[in-house]
């Protein structure tokens, strides 16, 4: 009985899967396959003042409180790394809600933090490497 349950469970986590990846555009980029990255999603974003349209590809840790993103933006590859805040307000106070340490062009400090609250609102995450 107890095989049977566990693989039911398996086949669950498998259609699971299957469904988030149909729900998520094209990655541009790879995943980061390295700790403490577990997950990833990927985001369509619209930066509205110029009308620019990104797919990002956003790595995360388990608990979805660090984030790597890539994404090209005019030609440029964006890399940023942020981490939650702890307490964050997500709804009142986005732009103090992550520390972003590392952004490769110095352009997405302001779009960054709405990019990552749209990957926490869509929650579509998938494990990296399967």
């Amino acid at each position: 009985m107890k095989k049977i349950v566990s693989l039911l469970l398996a086949m669950m986590m498998l259609a699971m899967s299957a469904f988030a990846l149909a729900e998520l555009p094209e990655p541009e980029f790879d995943p980061i396959a390295e700790a403490p990255y577990e997950i990833y999603t990927v985001v369509e974003y619209t930066i509205e003042a110029i009308q620019a349209d990104l797919v990002c590809t956003i790595s995360a840790n388990a608990d979805k409180t660090e984030f790597w993103m890539e994404c090209n933006f005019y030609g440029d590859d964006q890399a940023i790394h942020a981490v939650l805040n702890e307490g964050a307000d997500l709804e009142n106070d986005l732009e103090n809600a992550f520390t972003l340490d590392q952004d490769k062009t110095g352009f997405m400090k302001g779009d960054a933090p709405a990019i990552f609250k749209v990957a926490l609102d869509q929650d579509i995450w998938l494990p990296i490497g399967e």
